[in-house]
């Protein structure tokens, strides 16, 4: 939401003594943008997020410590080169975009991405900032989780959201992230009492993504969790502990149902969920077959960063689809791998995968420590969900995905 300047004064000047303290402690910034991940579309000013400043106050501070300081960058250098090559495969498509706007517009997105990407390797070095981070992450999501709860009910919303100019997919995928850090949570919590109060953030996460009604999401996160617990041979991850989750979370969302807080509206769509007549599926599939005719005609270097979209129409009538549901002109991938493949091509597309595939090596090399657990998590979590939705260009990707990457270099450090 945009807030009232009687509002949005205060929050400038929170902003600019953050910034004082960022400049100080770059590590700073870095919670900070974490803290609103969860929430990037909640405080606005001017239709924008603080996430882009805080990052460029950020880098800024980065920059200044490398210059004044005898300390050098440490980083995943093969998931780091596989990111910066992504951007420039994307940049040399600019050569045969048809909309060079929408070029630009995502070129930038992509370098913002790898800023991203190396900031937070760089500044999460040590155990103790890899756990702040992952506990102040959890905390927000779980905050934010709840006023989308109370925001839902007092608008009448029939998916949650904490604006309603908010996708509620991507607050889901938000929200998952939080929830994928719960086994984390739990093994650094020793009292009673802060598991608990854990307890109550995990089932404020659950009914929050579960009221926005992401399919997706829930996909997402079950194929995470499945992927994951077989990767570890159930060691870290317990099949009975999943079990017993799951029995309370189906008990949970039948009692919240029973009292009006879970509508009736959100059940039926997961419950429609394997269905393969349900409008939403038939639509996605029927842009994928679209999408099938645009990478066949140009599978080697693509259409050109961001012009799926743009080039969409141009093979609706070869697939046969002319008025099929959910078929128009404009229609982006819903997919990051169709999306890499149909506008970047064959090289793109390895070069994703490739990207993808070093980060898990990595993760596997410490499988048995709970980080590399959560980087598993996190990362087949991106990896799934995406399949189905184009989230490579959300905020929350570039997050899961540095987590993901640094988690391998905390572990090694520590054992240094």
């Amino acid at each position: 939401m945009n807030l009232p300047l009687t509002t949005t004064v205060p929050l400038s000047i929170a902003f600019l003594i953050g910034g004082v303290a960022i400049l100080r402690s770059p590590f700073i910034g870095i919670l900070l943008i974490a803290i609103l991940m969860p929430a990037e579309n909640f405080l606005l000013i001017g239709g924008r997020t603080y996430i882009w400043p805080l990052a460029i106050v950020t880098l800024g501070a980065w920059l200044l410590r490398l210059k004044f300081t005898s300390g050098r960058i440490r980083i995943a250098c093969q998931p780091t080169f596989l990111a910066i090559l992504w951007l420039f495969w994307g940049a040399v498509s600019f050569f045969w975009v048809a909309d060079r706007r929408s070029f630009v517009e995502r070129l930038i997105l992509l370098a913002g991405f790898i800023v991203l990407f190396v900031l937070f390797q760089d500044l999460v070095r040590r155990a103790g900032q890899l756990k702040v981070l992952l506990l102040v992450y959890f905390i927000a999501s779980a905050l934010f989780a709840l006023f989308s709860i109370g925001f839902t009910l007092l608008s009448g919303l029939n998916r949650a959201v904490l604006t309603q100019a908010q996708s509620p997919n991507t607050l889901a995928r938000e929200l998952g992230i939080g929830l994928l850090l719960t086994p984390y949570v739990f093994h650094q919590l020793k009292g009673r009492c802060w598991k608990f109060f854990a307890m109550v953030g995990v089932g404020f996460l659950v009914v929050a993504i579960f009221l926005t009604g992401s399919r997706g999401t829930w996909i997402g996160l079950v194929m995470a969790f499945g992927f994951t617990w077989l990767i570890t041979r159930g060691r870290v991850i317990r099949f009975r502990s999943i079990l017993v989750t799951l029995i309370i979370l189906i008990i949970t969302i039948v009692s919240l149902n029973y009292f009006g807080i879970i509508l009736d509206y959100s059940i039926e769509r997961i419950v429609t969920l394997p269905s393969e007549v349900i409008q939403t599926a038939s639509g996605r599939w029927n842009v994928w077959r679209v999408g099938w005719e645009l990478v066949k005609a140009n599978p080697f270097v693509g259409v050109g960063l961001g012009n799926f979209p743009v080039r969409f129409e141009d093979y609706i009538d070869v697939s046969g689809l002319a008025g099929a549901y959910a078929i128009s002109p404009g229609r982006g991938p819903h997919g990051i791998f169709l999306s890499v493949q149909g506008e970047l091509g064959i090289i793109g597309f390895i070069i994703v995968l490739s990207f993808f595939w070093k980060i898990f090596r990595r993760l596997l090399i410490y499988q048995m420590d709970i980080r590399a657990t959560i980087g598993i998590l996190l990362l087949s979590f991106m990896f799934f969900s995406g399949i189905s939705d184009t989230i490579q260009i959300k905020k929350f990707f570039c997050f899961a995905l540095s987590l993901a990457s640094l988690i391998p270099l905390v572990i090694h450090n520590e054992k240094d």
